[in-house]
């Protein structure tokens, strides 16, 4: 059998179906990164003990770091959302995947002989806040440009810009059946160049 009767008793179809399912699949899984953020936390190590004597630093095995969306107060709730062991004597870590809130963390030291310190003060932190709102600048309509038919009288022939709210009108366009007012076109935004013999109208107030 050759190659190409080779290629040809392959199911293409189901090939192509399975690396576009993996592809979907790691498309899915990377949704959440996109919207996670991450806490570095440092921290500097005791130097003493509860009873006021000293620990040198290669007595500190390790510190336990916990995590968890911050209850109300800004204080540490009574379960975590995670927690990370970093070994003496760094004294850095990076907490990835953190979602909106504000988040509590605290800390803990562990000697070499497995004594565990009372928790840290929790600090906290407000991660991914929502973006602040837009502000409208201005509210508007559109802008035609309106014609005289010699025989129909005047018509609406197209829409060539559009106009904050609020503008003042030059004077009542022709009846045409739209409550629309002549306007200046220097007090609108234009995107096409009226034509000759016609007038610019929107809906704007009359003054």
């Amino acid at each position: 059998m050759n190659i190409r009767e080779k290629l040809a008793r392959i199911n293409w179809p189901a090939i192509l179906g399975i690396i576009l399912v993996l592809v979907l699949v790691y498309a899915i899984s990377q949704i959440p990164a996109a919207f996670a953020a991450d806490a570095t936390l440092n921290w500097t190590h005791p130097t003493q003990r509860m009873d006021n004597t000293a620990i040198a630093i290669t007595e500190i095995k390790e510190t336990q770091l916990d995590w968890a969306k911050c209850a109300a107060g800004n204080v540490f709730p009574l379960s975590v959302d995670g927690t990370k062991a970093v070994a003496a004597p760094a004294a850095t870590t990076t907490i990835t995947g953190l979602t909106y809130g504000t988040w509590c963390f605290r800390a803990r030291s562990v000697d070499t002989a497995g004594l565990v310190s009372d928790n840290s003060g929790t600090v906290w932190k407000q991660y991914i806040a929502p973006p602040k709102p837009p502000v409208i600048t201005s509210v508007g309509g559109l802008v035609w440009e309106l014609k005289t038919h010699p025989v129909d009288g005047p018509y609406l022939a197209r829409v060539i810009g559009t106009i904050d709210a609020g503008k003042p009108c030059a004077g009542l366009a022709p009846q045409v059946g739209f409550d629309l007012f002549t306007i200046n076109p220097k007090d609108a935004r234009l995107t096409k160049r009226p034509g000759p013999n016609s007038s610019v109208v929107a809906q704007c107030d009359v003054t």
